[in-house]
């Protein structure tokens, strides 16, 4: 019943949706408690986002503010009673739940970054601030056995961090470094690695890495298989080069970059000449064909 009420709620407001916003917080609670209804409440919480991404972090704002803090001029951190219950249900369960956490979490990402004003930034402030994005990155990196099943997912919430500001992503990487107890350079090669598949996989011997076995899984290009998701990883790929980090740009060096590129703007041109109407191809205000770009 409060999942087909959220769907029949009116997204301009009034009395029937401040309602159903008063509710929120029972939702987010029932997500870190109660890992049996675990599904229908992370459909519940997609269904708020979807609903009003800004509305969702102002309510966990006054919830979280009245619960923990006092000074209500300092306190700034949008979303992170959401992002701590994110943080129970990663390391709480594991396979498909954590997949469809992911799935929750990149729907919040690609939201945030489509809204007004600077959602994507507070959202960013709460995932450091409750220590989540800490613990993807390095379940990342070490090869976390809750990422088996989700590494494509997390990966689509790397890209859309990056593609919405790729300084707030590596302000993410920086500020996590002392959290997790490794350098800044050590998280984002580790990072790139997974990126990019430069390491050998799993059925060879593992490599040093920073005085550590490499027993990492890797995250393959390849394994994208849907075209959207595929063009989003190369846009952010694009967009981090921005940053001029030096271990960003080292990579060029290795031409990955470019093989991603090449890849993406291959299916392009083969869709281009298939339908060559087709608006998604193009720049835009351009009508130039990306392919050609």
């Amino acid at each position: 019943m409060w999942l087909c009420a959220l769907r029949n709620t009116p997204t301009g407001g009034g009395i029937a949706s401040a309602d159903i916003f008063d509710l929120l917080p029972i939702a987010v609670h029932q997500l870190g408690e109660n890992f049996d209804i675990l599904g229908k409440v992370l459909h519940v919480i997609e269904s708020y986002l979807l609903l009003d991404i800004n509305r969702v972090l102002q309510v966990l704002r006054l919830s979280s503010h009245r619960c923990l803090f006092t000074d209500s001029h300092r306190w700034k951190s949008h979303g992170l009673e959401l992002h701590k219950a994110f943080n129970q249900v990663f390391e709480g369960t594991s396979g498909v739940n954590v997949k469809h956490l992911l799935e929750t979490v990149n729907l919040m990402t690609q939201l945030a970054s489509l809204s007004t004003g600077n959602a994507s930034a507070l959202c960013a402030e709460a995932m450091h601030v409750s220590g989540f994005f800490g613990k993807i990155l390095t379940g990342v990196i070490d090869g976390n056995k809750n990422m088996t099943l989700a590494l494509v997912e997390v990966n689509q919430v790397f890209a859309r961090i990056i593609l919405a500001s790729p300084a707030i992503f590596m302000q993410l990487v920086s500020a996590a470094s002392p959290v997790v107890g490794q350098t800044e350079e050590w998280l984002l090669t580790g990072f790139l690695d997974q990126w990019w598949n430069l390491v050998r996989g799993l059925n060879e011997s593992p490599q040093p890495y920073y005085g550590q076995s490499d027993r990492r899984r890797r995250l393959q290009f390849d394994n994208i298989a849907e075209p959207g998701r595929r063009k989003l990883v190369a846009l952010a790929t694009a967009n981090l080069l921005t940053t001029g980090h030096r271990v960003v740009i080292e990579r060029l060096v290795s031409c990955e970059q470019f093989n991603i590129w090449i890849d993406v703007l291959g299916e392009l041109k083969e869709a281009l000449a298939t339908d060559p109407d087709d608006s998604t191809l193009y720049v835009p205000h351009l009508r130039t064909p990306i392919s050609l770009i």
